[in-house]
C-alpha cells in the first residue's frame, strides 16, 4: 500500500511538470495562430494576445507547486541522509578515520577496505531508487531537481561532520579521493553543473591536501578547475589548521589578501 501511494504521488509530480510543459507549448502555438489570422493593427489584436498570455501565469502555478513539492521531499529525506552521514564519519574522542600513518593509508588502498564515500553512494543508491527516472519513477527533470536538493544538503552535512575530524597528510590524500567519489556519482546523475554544490566540499579537500600551507598561494584568488574560491580567508585557516603536520604560526603568516 505504501508503494502504490508513493507510485501515486510521483506520478502527480510528473504530471504537474508535463501540464506546465504543455501549457506554454499551447501558448505559443495559439499565439502564433492568433498573429497569422488577425490584422496586427486589428481591435480584436491585443485582446487575444492579452487572454492567450494568460496562460503564463497558469504554467506558472503548476511549476512553483512543482518546485513546493519536491522541495517537501527533499526536505522529508533530510533527516535519513543527516543521520547517515553523522554514523559514516562519527569520531570519538581519541580517534580520526583521517589520521592515517602509512600503514593506515596502505590499509585503506585494499581492495577489501569500503570508504565511507562509497558506503554513501550505496546508501544514496537506495534512498533515492523510487525517485529516478522510469516509468515508475520521477520524469529526467524532475528526478534532476530533487538529486540537486540533495546533493546541496549533502554537501554542507560532509563539511560539518569533516570539520570535526583531523587530518595527516595521508589523511588529507584519502580525504580527496573520497570526495570526489561523492561529486563524481552526483555528477553522473545531475550533469557537471552540480559541482558548484560541492564547491566549498571541494576546496576544503584541496586545502588539507597542500604539501606545506604556503603552496595554498598558488590558488587563493584564482579559479579552480573553473570554480571561484568559495572559502573565506578565515575559513580557510580554520580548515588548514586541521592538519596535525601544518604549524599554526606558518598558516597565520599567510599572505591572503582579498
Amino acid at each position: 500500500e505504501e508503494r502504490r501511494t508513493v507510485r501515486m504521488a510521483l506520478v502527480a509530480l510528473n504530471n504537474l511538470e508535463s501540464a506546465s510543459v504543455n501549457i506554454v507549448r499551447l501558448r505559443d502555438e495559439l499565439l502564433a495562430e492568433v498573429r497569422e489570422a488577425f490584422p496586427s493593427n486589428g481591435p480584436a489584436m491585443a485582446q487575444l494576445i492579452a487572454c492567450v498570455s494568460e496562460l503564463q501565469a497558469t504554467a506558472q502555478r503548476f511549476s512553483t507547486a512543482l518546485e513546493d513539492v519536491l522541495s517537501t521531499v527533499g526536505k522529508q529525506l533530510q533527516p535519513r541522509l543527516r543521520t547517515t552521514v553523522a554514523d559514516l564519519l562519527s569520531i570519538d574522542k581519541h580517534s580520526s578515520i583521517y589520521l592515517l600513518d602509512e600503514a593506515g593509508y596502505q590499509a585503506t588502498q585494499s581492495s577489501s577496505f569500503m570508504p565511507w564515500s562509497v558506503r554513501l553512494t550505496s546508501f544514496l543508491d537506495e534512498l533515492l531508487l523510487p525517485y529516478s527516472p522510469g516509468p515508475h519513477g520521477l520524469c529526467e527533470s524532475n528526478s534532476r531537481t530533487l538529486l540537486c536538493a540533495v546533493a546541496s544538503y549533502v554537501g554542507k552535512r560532509l563539511l560539518v561532520m569533516l570539520r570535526q575530524q583531523r587530518f595527516s597528510q595521508l589523511g588529507g590524500m584519502q580525504l580527496d579521493k573520497d570526495v570526489r567519489t561523492v561529486i563524481a556519482w552526483f555528477t553522473a546523475r545531475c550533469g557537471r553543473e552540480v559541482r558548484d554544490t560541492f564547491g566549498r566540499l571541494s576546496q576544503f579537500a584541496l586545502l588539507l591536501n597542500l604539501d606545506r600551507p604556503a603552496d595554498v598561494l598558488d590558488f587563493w584568488g584564482v579559479k579552480v578547475n573553473g570554480m571561484v574560491w568559495q572559502l573565506t580567508a578565515d575559513e580557510l585557516r580554520k580548515v588548514m589548521a586541521l592538519r596535525d603536520d601544518f604549524k599554526s604560526d606558518e598558516i597565520q603568516r599567510l599572505a591572503l589578501t582579498t
